[in-house]
This record gives structure tokens, C-alpha cells and sequence, in this order.
């Protein structure tokens, strides 16, 4: 009886509101991704060219002592890690050696996989819990984790079928660095200085995309923090902000400017989305990604109406960046600008990932 008791208590103890939401989370992630645990690993699609430069990362360029250089081991030789993000294959190799090399590389590519379907929802209850607390932040994730999806998202199709999964590091990544700006930008200190430092390179790195991702979302952010804290908080914020990019572009030098640099290595694989008029009707009819999200789409966009009608200024903060991010990737805006004759760089660019 003693015993019942103090499991009770001890379960009863817990901090549900705090662990709560992560440990559903996990449970769910488990319950769907289990063979990852177990040996199992994808080889389909774009698995084996990400599997093969995970290894070309892990076992023999670190060997070396660096990050990046040229191999001759694919095509008729490349710059590895120059062109792409190394994130993933830096990540890969972070489980290759936090298991000692003990497992064959399918395995440890397998288990690499199953934390990214963690990480997927766990970045996206960090955000929505920041800007809109645990209840509508749980049900962002688990959706998240039990959606197909379709072309270029977060959905399990696009990330373990396709394997596409870099672009969902990179956003997740990105999805972190914006709580934790937010938390220095608010709170300032240097270890929160080093955190966003640190946090705004792992995105990059992650995924280029994530570059776009950031221009947009950081400016929104100091914005909406200047209207939470008035205008007296303008030169604080700002401060602050120049100190957090620096840090993280001067962190990220070392791959991003041979990455610039090098650009002209890379096959422009760009893809324009739709005219402004089809995103308006789309949203209209919940189909803005496509029929797999339409579910998602309804209950986000009730869930915003009803953040904003409680008068929560970071409600208006999501629905302001999703309102940017699709006017700044329609065919409408690409071509009235004429981005592509001001730089060739836009034609890089496959813009329905926004």
C-alpha cells in the first residue's frame, strides 16, 4: 500500500505542464517510428546520396579535420559539404560517434532518423508553446507527426519516402533559433547571446532555406517585441539583434562563404508557386498545401482567430509571417519585381517550400 502511495505521489509530483506535452510527444513518436529503433532504416529516393555523404562526413573528412574539402569518391570529384548544408551529415555523424561506431551505418543512419521525427514536432511545440502556450502547441505537433503531407513540407511522405530530410532540419532548426532569440532579445545575458549565436548557425547549416526563413521571421520578431515593450525598447532590440546575427553568421563563415562563393558549381534547381489570385482561392478552400493538410489548415487558422480575438500579440506574429512568407514566394511577386533580373540567385530558389 506504501508503495501505491508513493508512486502516486511521485506521479503526482511531476510537472505535467511542463513535461506533459513532450512526453505525449515522444510516446506518439514512438508508437509511429518505432523501426528506426530496431535496425531499420529508408533507402528510398534521396536516402542513399544523404547516407553516403553522412559517411563521407563522419569517417572521413572529421578524420581529416575538417568539415568540408574536395573528394574525388562521388562523380568525377566535388566539393564536399560546400555546396549543401553539412548539417545533416554533421548531425549523422554526431550519432555515428555518440555510439562509438559500434552500430553498421544503416543502423545508425535509422536511429539519426528517428531523432529527426522527434525533433520535427518537438520544435514546433517549442514555438507554438513560446508564442501560444502548451494546449494549441501539443496539437500543432501531433499533427505534425501524424500527417502524410505531400511535396515539400514537414509531413512524414516528403521526410522518410522521399527523404528530403535536410530542408526538415533546417526548418525545425530554424523554428528553435526563433524561441531562443525571442528569450535573448527579451532577457538579453551572454549565455542567451551565445544561445541565439548558436542556435541561428545550426539552421543555417541545416538547410539554405533556412536563410529566406530567417529574413523574414527575425525582423518580424524584433517588431512585434518593440510593440509588446514600446518604443522605448527600439534601441535595446535592436542592439541586441545585430550582436545575435553577427554572432551567428560569423559562426556560420566557415561553410556559408564557401558556399557563396562556390554557387556557380550548382545546377539551378528553382521552382516558382502560385499567382497571388490562386493563394487567395486556396486558402479559401483549405488547400493551400494540398488535401493532406487541409485539417491542419482549418484548425490553424481557427486557432489564430481565436489567439487574436484574447488579444495575443504573437498570434498576429504567426499569421503576419505565414502572410510574408506566401506573398514573398508567389510567381506574382517574382515576376512584378523582376527578382530574377536583379539577381541570378533568386532562380536558386524552389519557392512552395515557404
Amino acid at each position: 500500500m506504501e508503495d501505491k502511495r508513493s508512486l502516486l505521489t511521485r506521479v503526482g509530483a511531476f510537472n505535467w505542464r511542463k513535461w506533459g506535452g513532450p512526453l505525449v510527444i515522444l510516446v506518439v513518436v514512438v508508437l509511429f517510428y518505432h523501426p528506426l529503433l530496431t535496425g531499420s532504416f529508408p533507402l528510398s529516393h534521396d536516402h542513399p546520396a544523404h547516407m553516403f555523404n553522412a559517411w563521407l562526413t563522419s569517417d572521413v573528412l572529421l578524420k581529416g579535420g575538417s568539415i568540408t574539402g574536395w573528394s574525388d569518391l562521388w562523380f568525377a570529384g566535388y566539393p564536399a559539404n560546400e555546396l549543401y548544408g553539412p548539417g545533416g551529415n554533421l548531425y549523422v555523424s554526431f550519432v555515428r560517434y555518440v555510439t562509438l561506431g559500434m552500430l553498421d551505418y544503416g543502423t545508425t543512419y535509422g536511429l539519426a532518423m528517428f531523432g529527426l521525427m522527434l525533433l520535427i514536432p518537438m520544435s514546433i511545440y517549442a514555438l507554438g508553446r513560446a508564442l501560444l502556450g502548451p494546449g494549441p502547441a501539443l496539437i500543432a505537433a501531433l499533427l505534425m507527426t501524424v500527417t502524410r503531407g505531400g511535396w515539400y513540407d514537414l509531413g512524414w511522405f516528403w521526410v522518410v519516402e522521399m527523404g528530403v530530410w535536410p530542408f526538415a532540419l533546417g526548418t525545425s532548426l530554424t523554428f528553435i533559433s526563433i524561441v531562443v532569440v525571442r528569450h535573448y532579445l527579451r532577457s538579453g545575458g551572454p549565455g542567451w547571446l551565445l544561445g541565439a549565436g548558436v542556435s541561428i548557425t545550426a539552421a543555417v547549416m541545416g538547410h539554405p532555406m533556412s536563410l529566406p526563413l530567417l529574413a523574414m521571421a527575425m525582423p518580424l520578431l524584433m517588431g512585434h517585441l518593440m510593440l509588446e515593450r514600446g518604443r522605448k525598447s527600439f534601441t535595446l532590440v535592436m542592439l541586441r539583434a545585430a550582436a545575435a546575427g553577427a554572432l551567428g553568421v560569423a559562426l556560420a563563415a566557415a561553410w556559408l562563404v564557401p558556399f557563396i562563393t562556390k554557387s556557380g558549381y550548382s545546377q539551378q534547381l528553382g521552382e516558382t508557386w502560385m499567382e497571388m489570385g490562386q493563394i487567395i482561392t486556396s486558402v479559401a478552400q483549405l488547400d493551400l498545401f494540398g488535401p493532406e493538410w487541409r485539417l491542419v489548415t482549418g484548425l490553424a487558422g481557427c486557432g489564430i482567430v481565436i489567439a487574436m480575438a484574447r488579444r495575443n500579440i504573437w498570434a498576429i506574429y504567426i499569421a503576419a509571417l505565414a502572410i510574408l512568407m506566401a506573398v514573398v514566394a508567389s510567381s506574382t511577386t517574382l515576376y512584378n519585381l523582376r527578382l530574377l533580373d536583379m539577381s541570378s540567385s533568386f532562380a536558386s530558389i524552389q519557392y512552395p517550400r515557404f
